[in-house]
């Protein structure tokens, strides 16, 4: 059997021109340049965690209703397929734990960081009144050194003058 030869630089290049045509960008994207306020919904997500919460739980031994003979063929074989029903339970029973962890701690950090933006909006609304105060100590030194400048060229032109009539 004949192996053929692999021209890897030759599928570089053409992967290189394909990606060029197509415009993908040379940076990667990172997550916070994208705008994932137009994709998330926080009362969706409110609901589903108040679903995932309330039945992550699955149990094997449901209860079955009746009372027929039916009933005792199907605990019998339920009893039966436990060593292989079991295990696949207690996995899954796992696994919606860790999901239903995941989305509280998702949610603790949306709420974290919504807590986050109103420090900082608040923040900013006292550095800008900070700001507005200094602006104003500012202009009122201005108009205080303006005051004083013009004072103090008076007072050099009259200077000027009692040494020119002097000479």
């Amino acid at each position: 059997m004949e192996m053929k030869r692999v021209d890897i630089d030759r599928i570089m290049t053409e992967a290189k021109e394909s990606a060029l045509k197509r415009g993908y960008p040379d940076k990667v994207l990172s997550f916070s340049s994208l705008n994932t306020e137009e994709y998330f919904d926080r009362s969706n997500f409110a609901e589903w965690l108040e679903q995932v919460n309330a039945c992550h739980a699955v149990s094997y031994y449901t209860p079955f209703e009746g009372n027929n003979p039916g009933i005792v063929i199907k605990k019998t074989v339920r009893k039966m397929m436990s060593f292989l029903g079991l295990p696949l339970i207690q996995q899954q029973n796992s696994f919606n734990v860790a999901v239903a962890n995941s989305l509280n701690c998702m949610k603790k950090f949306i709420i974290d960081i919504g807590k986050l933006r109103l420090n900082e909006k608040s923040e900013m609304g006292m550095d800008e009144k900070r700001n507005e105060e200094r602006f104003q100590r500012y202009e009122r030194m201005l108009e205080d050194m303006k005051a004083e400048t013009v004072s103090l060229r008076t007072r050099i032109a009259k200077l000027e003058q009692q040494i020119a009539e002097d000479k």
